[in-house]
């Protein structure tokens, strides 16, 4: 009897032996499958094959590594090699509930729409339109090719001037639309084109021209307001005076959604209801607190936030 128990037992520690081996040859490991992830890095044109499977639409969209386009060259909402900003917040806010890895794509205004069609990002998040000719088929709406998670940001047009600079082009107080810069693929381009503006490939590169002293082919720059307060708090001194629209004279509004490529409506109202607790979560991780670390220079924060995600654009 003895001997027939151990022979049993010995069958059964067999048994679960091979069940572990398998188990481990199969990568089903839970060290493997530790929520916290490394951050992203700075990586173009990668296609990442996902390791994360199961759950929410959303999950499965944004699982194992995801490529994000984002700014890196606009201070307060993505700036720098390993950008920080109000957007990339709300990237951290997303990963933080969906465990994925972000790898950073940077992206210029016109790469946007091209990036999400072309599938080489999955998401857009760097200050974003929603509204807008799409760029890929100038006869129809951004929102006819794309899906957008959002709202989650309100701004509005300004008009950046060095006085000096537009006294020496227009001795009145007329604004010299030809001498005003835009960059390619922005809603500025779009509604100032009558005006023969200065179109040059980003925002960037107007700032760069608006800032060379002597130079008066660019006496001001359009773009959002809030792009234009970090710009200027970041120069001080070197674009003063400048010269703002005005309540009483906006020349755009302007909301910020996360963009998608068409296809992904579960996920893309998933997004939308993140979207909405981010942007009421009181706590360290909210839009309050990232608009108060990111984007101090601009005024009415209530009112830059004071939007909620439409289900309609992820349609």
């Amino acid at each position: 009897m003895r001997t027939r128990v151990l022979t049993v037992a010995v069958a059964v520690l067999l048994v679960a032996g091979v069940f572990l081996v398998v188990r481990m040859a199969s990568g089903d490991d839970p060290a493997a499958t530790a929520p916290d992830q490394p951050p992203g890095r700075m990586l173009e044109g990668r296609n990442p094959v996902a390791t994360r499977t199961g759950g929410s639409a959303a999950a499965e969209f944004l699982s194992g590594e995801v490529p994000i386009g984002v700014s890196t060259k606009f201070p307060g909402w993505g700036y720098g090699d390993q950008p920080d900003g109000f957007d990339l917040a709300l990237v951290r806010y997303l990963q933080k509930k969906y465990h994925f890895t972000p790898v950073w794509v940077p992206v210029d205004a016109k790469d946007r729409e091209p990036y999400l069609v072309s599938r080489r990002v999955k998401l857009i998040v760097a200050a974003y339109s929603i509204d807008g000719a799409s760029s890929t088929q100038p006869d129809r709406k951004r929102t006819d090719v794309l899906d957008f998670a959002g709202p989650y940001f309100a701004d509005q047009s300004g008009i950046m001037f060095d006085e000096t600079k537009r006294r020496a082009v227009t001795p009145g107080t007329g604004i010299p639309g030809d001498h005003i810069c835009v960059a390619q693929g922005t809603t500025a381009e779009t509604y100032l084109g009558s005006a023969n503006p200065v179109r040059l490939p980003t925002n960037t590169d107007c700032f760069d021209r608006f800032g060379l002293a002597g130079d008066n082919s660019v006496v001001g720059v359009v773009t959002d307001e809030t792009i234009l307060r970090a710009y200027a708090k970041g120069k001080g001194g070197d674009v003063s005076p400048v010269m703002w629209s005005g309540e009483g004279h906006v020349i755009n509004q302007e909301k910020y959604g996360i963009g998608m490529a068409e296809g992904h409506d579960d996920a893309c109202r998933e997004l939308a209801a993140d979207v909405n607790a981010f942007l009421g979560d009181p706590g360290p991780d909210g839009a309050g607190a990232a608009f108060d670390t990111f984007l101090k220079s601009s005024q009415n924060r209530d009112k830059h936030l004071d939007v909620a995600a439409d289900l309609s654009l992820c349609e």
